[in-house]
């Protein structure tokens, strides 16, 4: 099983091809990471996935195809998932050119699907053998991106219920970091500093609690582009003293226990945020905006709350209820926890790809 991937950089769907990648080499099978460009990120991983580095900087360089197909006839693929644009065109192209089993891994949903992606979709559409969709509200999108509705196959993300599960010593180290008081209630964001997070809207949100009776703390982790505006943001903010900007972080499952209610405020399509699902697996409630595959993230009412696309009052209301209720809090994180354990695990995860990739489930099914 082969994996071709553009880039190693940090997000959700990488870290979730590596993910699978790995639990699929631990259940004996031979896999192979072929990245185009460069793996700059996630080094705890690359130990136990095979790795070739192609070193393309350019996503039109169609050379590429040929250093990929070279790899995968080395391996002797008998499939080849593609994940990012850079891939889903030269190393569908490679592995076709081989004979070998095509399964593209989509983890975006595009409003507007780009015409060259559509187009690339379509034509190689009859070499492609399925398509891997991370949550039925990505499915519509997909198709309209050129993918038949017959081959995608929905195999939700998954996390490792082993590494995430609640650390009430590191939250209490978290906090101390922080400056933030033991009895505070603190709402998190995990989330890359980039626009579409709407890091101004978590401000906001932080900033309308007091009228509601919360005096609510803010943490906001991530990395990205635009973390000095937001920390410039922070600090023009009328709560200033309450938020905290603290960059990505490696000690995720602490981070988690430290608050109380993780949320999303998102502008653009959340496809399956794994943050809600990593909150969920610590023991955490979670609320967001409805956008993509949100609600299939939860179980709205038992471990998190959904809440209209832009109603930022109807969200200051919902997160300020489950603050002021402890009870309900731990009850909807335990039970967040189970269910992230019953469907949304690392193992769940990788069954689903198991059966896709070894032709053991035909396309065209959810993987519930």
């Amino acid at each position: 099983m082969a994996f071709d991937i553009a880039a190693l950089d940090l997000g959700g769907a990488e870290r979730q091809v590596l993910e699978v990648a790995s639990g699929l080499r631990e259940r004996g099978h031979d896999v192979l990471l072929v990245v185009n460009k460069s793996a700059s990120h996630y080094a705890e991983y690359l130990g136990s996935v095979p790795l070739r580095e192609l070193h393309r900087t350019s996503r039109l360089d169609a050379s590429v195809m040929f250093d990929i197909r070279r790899a995968l006839q080395a391996f002797k693929a008998d499939v080849c998932v593609c994940v990012d644009f850079n891939a889903l065109l030269w190393g569908r192209l490679a592995a076709a050119s081989l004979g070998c089993r095509v399964v593209i891994a989509e983890h975006a949903t595009r409003a507007v699907t780009p015409l060259t992606i559509r187009v690339t979709n379509r034509l190689l559409s009859g070499m492609t053998d399925s398509v891997i969709a991370c949550a039925e509200a990505q499915v519509e999108s997909l198709v309209r991106g050129g993918h038949q509705v017959t081959k995608i196959t929905v195999v939700r993300n998954g996390v490792d219920v082993k590494r995430f599960t609640r650390d009430v010593d590191g939250a209490g180290t978290v906090r101390r970091e922080l400056g933030v008081p033991p009895d505070a209630l603190v709402v998190g964001l995990v989330a890359a500093h980039r626009l579409e997070k709407r890091h101004d809207r978590f401000i906001s949100l932080l900033e309308r609690l007091p009228l509601k009776g919360i005096n609510g703390w803010g943490v906001m982790v991530g990395g990205g582009p635009l973390m000095k505006r937001t920390s410039a943001m922070a600090k023009a903010s009328s709560v200033s003293e309450r938020l905290r900007v603290i960059g990505s972080r490696t000690e995720m499952p602490a981070i988690y226990s430290a608050c109380d209610v993780v949320v999303l405020v998102s502008d653009d399509i959340e496809t399956f945020p794994l943050c809600f699902l990593e909150a969920e697996a610590c023991g955490v409630p979670v609320v967001g905006l409805d956008t993509g595959g949100v609600r299939e993230t939860m179980i709205a009412g038992e471990t998190g709350f959904v809440v209209d696309s832009d109603n930022l009052e109807g969200m200051t209301s919902t997160l300020a209820a489950l603050l002021a209720d402890r009870d309900k809090r731990l009850r909807m994180g335990r039970a967040g926890r189970q269910w992230v354990k019953r469907k949304l695990s690392r193992d769940a995860m990788v069954d689903g790809y198991e059966r896709v990739l070894t032709g053991g489930k035909a396309a065209g099914h959810s993987e519930r």
